[in-house]
């Protein structure tokens, strides 16, 4: 695994999530982002059709949120970035959380 983080300045980052509408890429890493229906899941307590989140094990927001993480006494948590298109808002969603939303259904 590579822990290197790329630097992004304060103003870089800022309008990279103002462009995210647009691009559909992660403002840390600059990977597509995943689009899910969040309309497909009974549990979804979100309150919008779909998410955008970002799938890189590598982005540099989730490898620091490892450290963040493990510096509160919570080894192996991260968490990744997250859009929320018909809020226009950016944020994080728990590593676990993003998972379930990805993997396939069992049973």
């Amino acid at each position: 695994m590579n822990d290197e983080i790329e630097e992004v300045t304060p103003e870089d980052l800022a309008e990279r999530k103002a462009a995210v509408k647009d691009t559909g890429r992660c403002p840390y890493c600059d990977e597509k982002l995943a689009v899910v229906d969040l309309t497909a899941s009974p549990f979804n307590e979100w309150d919008a059709p779909e998410a955008w989140f970002c799938t890189n094990q590598n982005c540099g927001y989730r490898l620091a949120s490892r450290r963040v993480m493990e510096e509160q006494g919570i080894p192996g948590g991260s968490y990744r970035f997250l859009y929320i298109p018909a809020r226009d808002w950016c944020g994080p969603v728990a590593d676990t959380r993003a998972s379930l939303l990805t993997e396939p259904r069992k049973g």
